[in-house]
């Protein structure tokens, strides 16, 4: 079987945060032999390029030469010719490829050159800025029209072709798009054309990204806000009654993976100038290098406790055997008695006092007739 003619993919990248890449963009960015990306494209999803695939920086600043966009042309007519058949060339844009993507264009350069290409669709940045910022485009009661219109135009033109005042009247929300540099000017317009000069205004900078930030104000007044503030592209001005409403479902900032791969002040290199300086395949930006590799899943608490098998548990310890109960009697009689303690010898008797009345008292010579004592005494007296 013949192996397929090699494709170029115009792939739309979203406004920035990798989490809302389309699961198609994403399955292509994984099997890509080379990948053209641009500027505003997040280093997150630039993390899901694989290893293997050569990575051709071809990003443009506002206010770059129209030469650019030959020079990126070329590269892509060269990667599809060094991808061979059946190779996966991805030409990686910020936002919606078709939406002031440049898509269209690409496309058209590709056919001229008989090479086939398929357009996957994104989330534009005008449309993801707003929703992270909280603002519905359109609302029943507020909004029931939306353009997307493009701030800054090709400076070949003549004069510009976007008709500001006819949008004031005609249009309810107008998302502005590439237009910080002329926001003075198209707030003007807008007011010439008869729109109230109080009309609710928000601008969002590097909306999606951990550096989304916003101000708001009125199309009277908004010019100094974003002066104030230090506001720089890329930014989405969103004018209408709905940027006047209370945040409605705002985002959290996204994690730090999901800031901008590159600013205004980057140089882009032509790709050609790449490839010929590096015969083998170039080295990838050092932030790709540390993040394309994902991290190792963590497995759940409750599966390490399980992933090893449970110790047997250790059979229980028989009951020792209760001791026989001896009889009372055994236990009386089993200690021999112990022998009687000799009886202590008896105390002599003291010898008694001799009485008064004892023989002792009568002694001879000193008897007298019978009666004694009262005898005597009379003897005594005589």
């Amino acid at each position: 079987m013949t192996p397929a003619a090699p494709k170029v993919y115009l792939v739309g990248a979203g406004p920035g945060d990798e989490r809302l890449l389309t699961v198609g963009a994403a399955d292509l960015l994984r099997r890509a032999d080379i990948v053209l990306y641009d500027r505003l494209v997040g280093r997150g999803v630039l993390a899901m390029v694989p290893r293997t695939a050569r990575l051709v920086y071809v990003g443009r600043a506002v206010g770059d030469d129209t030469a650019h966009q030959d020079a990126t042309n070329r590269a892509m007519l060269e990667a599809a010719s060094s991808a061979g058949p059946g190779g996966t060339v991805v030409r990686l844009k910020g936002g919606d490829p078709t939406i002031f993507g440049r898509g269209g264009e690409e496309a058209e350069f590709l056919a001229r050159h008989g090479v086939g290409c398929e357009l996957v669709p994104g989330i534009t940045s005008g449309a993801g800025s707003a929703a992270y910022e909280g603002i519905p485009l359109t609302h029943r009661a507020l909004s029931s029209s939306v353009a997307f219109v493009a701030g800054h135009e090709d400076p070949s033109k003549k004069r510009g072709a976007v008709p500001w005042r006819r949008l004031a009247g005609s249009v309810d929300t107008i998302v502005v798009m590439m237009g910080l540099s002329r926001l003075r000017l198209i707030c003007d317009e807008l007011i010439s054309g008869g729109l109230d000069p109080s009309t609710p205004v928000a601008v969002v900078e590097n909306g999606t990204t951990a550096m989304h930030r916003s101000v708001r104000g009125t199309v009277s007044d908004i010019d100094g806000a974003v002066a104030a503030a230090g506001m720089r592209p890329p930014a989405n001005i969103i004018i209408g009654a709905v940027s006047g409403l209370p945040p409605l479902g705002a985002h959290d900032a996204p994690a730090a993976g999901s800031r901008r791969a590159g600013r205004a002040g980057k140089s882009a290199r032509p790709a050609a100038a790449r490839r010929s300086a590096r015969p083998a395949k170039p080295a990838r930006p050092a932030a790709a290098r540390r993040t394309a590799r994902p991290a190792k899943p963590t497995r759940p608490a409750a599966a390490r406790r399980t992933a090893r098998p449970a110790k047997p548990a250790r059979p229980a310890k028989p009951a020792r055997p209760a001791k026989p109960a001896r009889p009372a009697a055994a236990r009386r009689t089993a200690r021999p008695a112990r022998p009687a303690k000799p009886a202590r010898p008896a105390r002599p008797a003291k010898p008694r006092r001799p009485s008064k009345t004892s023989p002792r008292a009568q002694s001879p010579g000193r008897a007298g007739p019978a009666g004694g004592r009262r005898a005597t005494g009379r003897a005594r007296t005589r």
